[in-house]
């Protein structure tokens, strides 16, 4: 995992805000003392600028996961804790691929995110597994299906025929 420079964690902390409206999927699991917020996107809903500075690549094609751990009797709004964190995701058929994990650390504390190959209708199942603060370990299941723009995908059907 790396860790951002100062720099670039003032983009991080624009990406979270851009999270807050565009996840197509969120999941809080109650995991004891602790919640974890797992969300997933496409990562087109980035900014150019943001999704450099995280480390993440910017495509239709794309998905973005984040993560983040929170003590369950923290106020809306605290700081997100350190853990550590792995992910695989798994398509339709069967086919299992690890997610490689960024470790931001922002003014708000500590996010996990991870970019994913996606296509147009494709149902992935993530399996994620949390190492907490307190040394227990949660594990969980979360299946989203991606849709791309239709515009985008149209235009990379168009140009994919015309390459034929």
């Amino acid at each position: 995992m790396k860790t951002l420079s100062p720099a670039a964690r003032a983009f991080a902390a624009l990406f979270a805000i851009a999270l807050t409206g565009s996840a197509d999927a969120d999941q809080v699991v109650l995991a004891g003392e602790y919640i974890i917020h797992f969300s997933t996107l496409n990562s087109d809903f980035l900014g150019a600028a943001i999704a450099m500075h995280a480390g993440i690549a910017r495509a239709p094609d794309r998905g973005l996961l984040e993560l983040s751990v929170r003590k369950s009797n923290q106020e809306v709004g605290g700081n997100a804790l350190p853990a550590t964190v792995s992910v695989s995701v798994a398509t339709a058929d069967g086919h299992y691929q690890a997610v490689e994990i960024h470790r931001v650390d922002t003014a708000d504390g500590t996010r996990y995110l991870g970019g994913f190959p996606i296509a147009d209708g494709e149902l992935l199942e993530f399996h994620v597994h949390v190492d907490l603060p307190n040394g227990s370990m949660q594990y969980f299941r979360h299946r989203q299906r991606f849709h791309m723009e239709s515009d985008t995908f149209n235009r990379e059907t168009e140009a994919a025929i015309a390459a034929g």
